[in-house]
Parts: C-alpha cells; sequence; structure tokens
C-alpha cells in the first residue's frame, strides 16, 4: 500500500518576516538605524512551499505612510530566504517603513491574510511582515564606525616619542582608523592633542582608505 500526502494549503499558511539591511550602524545589529542611503534587505519565509509561482511583494513607505515608488517583487528561494535590492534608490535621511507579503504569482492580496504579532517589540508570524527603518546620516559614532587612533611618531606605540623617534620632526603625525564599510562621505571626525582641535570631514577616498591624518605642533619636552 502506497500513502500519498499532498499539500491543499500551499502558502496559505506561510508566515513572512523582515529580518536585516545590509549596513545596519545603530546601537545593535538588528535595530534597523543606518547611516547608508542605499540598502539592500533581506527575509525568511516560513512554511514556504516553492514551486507555486508565490513571491514576495515589497512597499516602501514615508513617515506619513505614503508609498514611495511602485511595488518591487522578489522570488524566494527554495528555502524560503528572500533579498530585495533597493540601492537604484537613494533614500533621504529619514523614517521610512518597508512591508513585506506574501503574494501569487499575479496578484498583490496577501495569500495569508494573518496578521502579525508583536514579540518582544517585533512584529513576526504572519502572512506579512512591517519594519520601520531609520535613515541617519548625521554622523556616527566612534564605537559605530570602530574609531581608533595611534601617533605615527610613536615607532614603538609605547604612548611616548623619544629623540631618536622625533628626529628632526616638529610635528607629531596621528593616524585615525575607522571601519570603511560603517563610515560614509561627509563624516566628521574630530582629532585633538588636548590643545589644538582638528575636524576632518570624511571624503570617499578616505573612506575607502580606511583612514585619516592629522599632524599637530610637537609639545614641549616632557609635556
Amino acid at each position: 500500500q502506497v500513502s500519498l500526502a499532498y499539500n491543499t494549503r500551499g502558502n496559505s499558511v506561510a508566515t513572512i518576516d523582515i529580518v536585516s539591511a545590509s549596513t545596519d550602524s545603530g546601537a545593535t545589529a538588528s535595530d534597523f538605524i543606518t547611516n547608508d542611503q542605499t540598502l539592500t534587505y533581506a527575509g525568511t519565509i516560513t512554511g514556504w512551499v516553492p514551486g507555486l509561482g508565490d513571491r514576495v511583494m515589497l512597499q516602501f513607505y514615508d513617515s506619513t505612510g505614503a508609498q514611495m515608488g511602485a511595488n518591487a517583487f522578489v522570488a524566494p528561494a527554495d528555502s524560503g530566504a528572500w533579498t530585495w535590492d533597493d540601492t537604484a534608490n537613494i533614500r533621504a535621511a529619514g523614517t521610512y517603513s518597508i512591508k513585506a507579503t506574501i503574494v501569487s504569482a499575479t496578484g498583490t492580496t496577501a495569500v495569508n491574510s494573518t496578521a502579525p504579532t508583536s514579540v518582544s517589540g517585533n512584529l513576526t508570524q504572519g502572512g506579512y511582515d512591517q519594519q520601520t527603518v531609520v535613515i541617519d546620516t548625521s554622523g556616527g559614532t566612534s564605537a559605530e564606525i570602530n574609531l581608533a587612533i595611534s601617533i605615527i611618531t610613536d615607532a614603538d606605540n609605547n604612548a611616548f616619542v623619544n629623540k631618536a623617534e622625533l628626529a628632526s620632526n616638529t610635528t607629531f603625525t596621528s593616524r585615525v582608523t575607522f571601519d570603511p564599510a560603517l563610515a560614509k562621505p561627509g563624516m566628521v571626525i574630530t582629532v585633538s592633542d588636548g590643545t589644538t582641535t582638528t575636524p576632518i570631514t570624511l571624503t570617499a577616498a578616505d573612506v575607502a582608505s580606511g583612514f585619516v591624518l592629522a599632524s599637530f605642533t610637537k609639545p614641549a619636552e616632557g609635556a
């Protein structure tokens, strides 16, 4: 005797989640706060049944709830994983929301009408998911861009500069490094020797190199 089982429900009970943005530079790696204006979003579908032609519909909204642009559609992998590349759109700084819905091959209505529920502040377990996205281009903190500083003149990096290291130099040169994947052109890094403050506005070339240099007049001996 052969027993066959058929799934007659399709994706009507599948649930979708938006899980990440390509660059998340907020306090956590999953708070959807970023300084990146060109993003790719990723998500998962639990209970996904491939091969039916169903797809994910993406909608992008401004802070007033007005949709920006047309609906976008992506085909999930057999595993239910999906990504949406929105990098062609340079989004201005602000608060937005992205909505992902499981729809049929030709429709725009959710194949699972179940609304998501809030679990620990996150919407989940629904036929659609909606996620707030904050784009903040005002500049990152030291921790957000992994800022670190060293004094090039201090060759042995012991926090003291001796005569041999100083030689005939009349200035100290500091090297400030950061994560080029997190830093953005226009960010301002302020470097100080305790007396003189030097603000450096990052250019695209600076971001690509991952560091900037700042020079200061050498202090008096022993200072």
